[in-house]
């Protein structure tokens, strides 16, 4: 998700509720029964327009997260979507959604709603092997995701997948997890997420921070195993893709996540199912110290300009300049990383990412097997 001055583009993390029907061991959000009305999904979309405008952007991203949107009916999904509409046509801008679910409810009755309001498109997450992600019944949660994501491949649609690898991913090594996702799953690629730090709000975390040599192992070779065999085949491995095509400057391929930005409080901002506003969906259910203000009290145009917690995120460029990443050589690919894991891990957002070292392994890793074919 970034702020892209040529297309004009901003994006919002859109959360209509609170509740979910998992209970996965590394969840940064706290769950409950919040959900908007019709009535506030417009007063939401009503400020993200307006502010968006004041931007001079033209079109707003949303993207649909939860809680477990598809806790949700249908009905209102289509009907909350439509309120967006409207309010795009009356400040006379565009919308593209984009949906992330868990996928365990997913059925036919969700098949219009996903090709009228997010253009065929899901997102969803599932791990190899699945250690930490649980559902509320007693089918289970590999059992529910697999036969869900069949029925959608089936209905169509198109579903990228976001992986976080466990202490068990890196034992069974990198073979196995391609081959999990490229021919059991069939899924067109696979995103590689890194776990949260535990900050006071989980309590529970699966794989620690000082776990870094053996990752960026796993993820070397993950990363030459897919250049060797996979990308061929047409097959994505994210985010090592886009940091490739980074480093070689060929943007057009580049999609890094949001945690390699140059600084998300300038480029999206999320609000939630009690109209708090805040930086990400990590905060927004999570922490509300780290919250910017709420829609119910100040209009979001209002909110990004007077929140001092936002001011602080806007500075944290300048702050990491400061300290090592001053004199780092990949700051211009990492810009820091993620401040939500430097909350969860340090106390403060204003520190480097916590994963630190092994983005500077990666890349450092990607350039070595670069010069090794060149030469």
């Amino acid at each position: 998700m970034t702020w892209d001055a040529k297309s004009r583009r901003f994006q919002v993390v859109f959360l209509p509720t609170s509740r979910c029907n998992a209970r996965c061991s590394y969840c940064f959000s706290k769950h409950g029964q919040t959900q908007l009305s019709l009535a506030q999904v417009s007063l939401v979309a009503d400020n993200v327009f307006a502010y968006a405008a004041s931007r001079g952007a033209r079109e707003v991203g949303v993207f649909w997260q939860g809680g477990e949107v598809m806790t949700l009916s249908p009905e209102f999904v289509t009907d909350a979507f439509k309120r967006w509409e409207e309010q795009a046509a009356s400040h006379k801008m565009t919308a593209v959604h984009h949906l992330q679910t868990n996928l365990l409810r997913y059925d036919s009755n969700w098949r219009k709603v996903i090709e009228t309001c997010f253009q065929g498109k899901v997102s969803s997450s599932f791990d190899y092997p699945n250690l930490h992600r649980r559902s509320l019944d007693e089918e289970g949660y590999t059992r529910r995701f697999m036969r869900n994501f069949r029925r959608l491949k089936d209905d169509g649609f198109r579903c990228g997948i976001i992986a976080i690898p466990n202490q068990k991913t890196l034992e069974l090594g990198p073979q196995r997890f391609l081959e999990f996702y490229f021919n059991k799953l069939q899924t067109h690629g696979v995103q590689v997420n890194l776990p949260f730090p535990s900050p006071s709000w989980t309590g529970t975390y699966q794989l620690p921070v000082d776990y870094t040599s053996p990752l960026l192992k796993f993820l070397t070779e993950l990363y030459t195993l897919w250049r060797n065999s996979y990308r061929g085949l047409g097959f994505d491995l994210e985010p090592l893709a886009s940091m490739e095509a980074r480093l070689t400057g060929d943007t057009r391929r580049s999609r890094l996540p949001c945690l390699f930005g140059r600084n998300c409080a300038d480029q999206f901002v999320a609000i939630g199912p009690d109209l708090t506003v805040a930086q990400c969906d990590c905060w927004v259910l999570s922490d509300p110290d780290f919250a910017f203000g709420n829609l119910k009290v100040q209009s979001l145009i209002e909110i990004m300009r007077s929140s001092e917690v936002r001011q602080q995120l806007l500075e944290r460029p300048a702050r990491l300049l400061e300290g090592t990443c001053g004199t780092c050589e990949h700051l211009g690919h990492c810009f820091g990383g993620c401040p939500v894991r430097s909350r969860g891990f340090y106390g403060s957002p204003l520190t480097a990412d916590p994963y630190c070292e092994l983005y500077k392994g990666l890349y450092d890793s990607i350039l070595t097997l670069r010069r090794g074919e060149a030469s």
